[in-house]
């Protein structure tokens, strides 16, 4: 078989075979896809199901995602609460109580589930098996497995979660805890990588609201 022969094979195998030519293992193609998203702001809606078939009040709201570590959750429905990262803290304003927590933005914080958005790709696996599952050729989804010996409390509250991806764009996060009962969280209005104001991430308590500053606690008990 001379050379042309054989690049002409060679080309053919790249256009009907592009899953075997080009397979990357899943935990590299989600490192690529969330290292691919440097901002990100959409509005939201979460369904919450219990292991009986329940389904509590949809939690509907607006959501801002900076790297690293800037994060803004804002939720209008069925109550007002503003969650805020800036890089170093963590601000969870309830605004019907009146009340603001504040604590350090530590590894068990950025380790709950919706923080995979803004923390560092590569910690992923240290917490998850990465699974992809099968889907149109348009459409990326992982199912991250929790891995059952880590070091992270939080983490382990959980047994698995899921993201799908449409054009490198995410449309859908699913959590299931340890208890059966499954959140899905629905995206749109999906804007990436446009320059977030500073002023998203930044909080300064209200007046007359009461704040309980975890920050100062832990350095006392330190």
């Amino acid at each position: 078989m001379n050379q042309k022969i054989k690049n002409l094979f060679y080309l053919l195998s790249l256009i009907l075979f592009p899953a075997m030519s080009q397979a990357v293992p899943p935990v590299a193609e989600l490192h690529t896809i969330l290292n691919n998203i440097h901002s990100l702001q959409a509005g939201f809606s979460e369904s919450v199901s219990k292991p009986n078939g329940q389904t509590l009040p949809a939690i509907k709201g607006q959501v801002y995602l900076q790297r690293p570590a800037q994060f803004r959750w804002e939720i209008q429905q069925p109550s007002k609460q503003l969650l805020i990262t800036d890089g170093e803290n963590f601000y969870n304003y309830d605004i019907e109580l009146e009340q603001v927590t504040i604590q350090k933005l530590n590894r068990a914080v950025m380790s709950t589930p919706i923080f995979l958005l803004s923390m560092p790709a590569e910690e992923i696996e240290k917490y998850f098996t990465v699974i992809k599952k099968s889907s149109p050729p348009d459409v990326q989804w992982f199912h991250l497995q929790v891995k059952e010996h880590n070091n992270n409390e939080q983490m382990q509250l959980f047994e698995s979660i899921e993201m799908i991806f449409k054009q490198g764009a995410l449309t859908t996060m699913s959590f299931m805890d340890n208890l059966g009962q499954n959140a899905e969280l629905q995206f749109h209005n999906l804007v990436i990588n446009r320059k977030l104001s500073a002023k998203l991430f930044s909080f300064n308590s209200p007046k007359n609201v009461d704040v309980i500053d975890w920050r100062s606690k832990f350095e006392e008990l330190g």
